[in-house]
This record gives C-alpha cells, structure tokens and sequence, in this order.
C-alpha cells in the first residue's frame, strides 16, 4: 500500500490583520482630542482618555474616599464630576459659555448635569482607540 502524497494547499491572497494597528495613540490619550456628541448637534468636547495616567490614579484614590465614607450615588455623581473637568475635559466648544476650568467644574459637579458628564465619560472611552486594519497578503504567504 503506497502513500498518495497530500494536496499542496492553495494560497489565496486574502485580507490579513495589521498588528500595528491595534496600537493606541498615547499622545491622544494625554493630550485629549474633539469628540462630536451626536446628542448635541454642534455641541463638541475635547477630552483625554479614561485611559490617561493621572486620571486613572485620581480615580483609584477617589473610590477608595468614596467606599469608606459611604457615600451616596449623587455625592458620587459629583465627585466624579468634579474628577472629569479635572483630568479628562481639555475644552468644549459650540456650547453659549467659552470653556474654562472652573466652568467646567462648576458644571459637571452640578448634580443636574448627567448627561454632560455622561457625554464626557463616553467621549473619554474613545479618544486614543486603535482604528483595526487590515492589509492585503501578498501573494504565497
């Protein structure tokens, strides 16, 4: 009984992943970038990631205040407020008041502001993202 040799595999081009690009751009995280905010046409906000070091650390430190005081959901609420115009919102723009730090602390620690601070969080989410790619396979590989 011989053996039949096996088909040689056919190699078709075909769409590979880009490794690079599934890196983040750290100077959009620390830098911050605009972010239309579909909810409010015109409206944009230039902030750092959730991602950006200092946020991160001021984050950690507020939530272990937090816990230990017991604090409420709208206590909560502003503080966070008050860490997002701090370490994640750079400016808006398209709004009637020009942006300034303490506008937007006054702002987003008002317990009435949720959708701004939830507009800046999810803003927040995206800046510095890797957009994936992919690139065409040459030919045998």
């Amino acid at each position: 009984m011989s053996k039949k040799p096996l088909p040689t595999p056919i190699k078709e081009s075909r769409p590979m992943f880009k490794l690079s690009s599934t890196l983040s751009d750290i100077t959009a995280e620390r830098e911050g970038e605009w972010v239309d905010i579909a909810e409010a046409p015109g409206f944009r906000v230039k902030v750092r990631s959730v991602n950006y070091g200092p946020y991160r650390l001021a984050l950690e430190s507020l939530n272990q205040r937090l816990a230990r005081q017991k604090a409420t959901p709208e206590i909560r609420e502003v503080e966070y407020g008050k860490l997002y115009a701090k370490h994640l919102l750079v400016g808006w723009d398209g709004a009637e008041e020009p942006y300034s730090d303490e506008a937007a602390i006054d702002l987003l620690s008002n317990l009435a502001a949720r959708d701004l601070r939830a507009w800046v969080f999810s803003a927040a989410l995206g800046v510095g993202t890797p957009k994936a790619e992919q690139v065409q396979a040459a030919a045998g590989n």
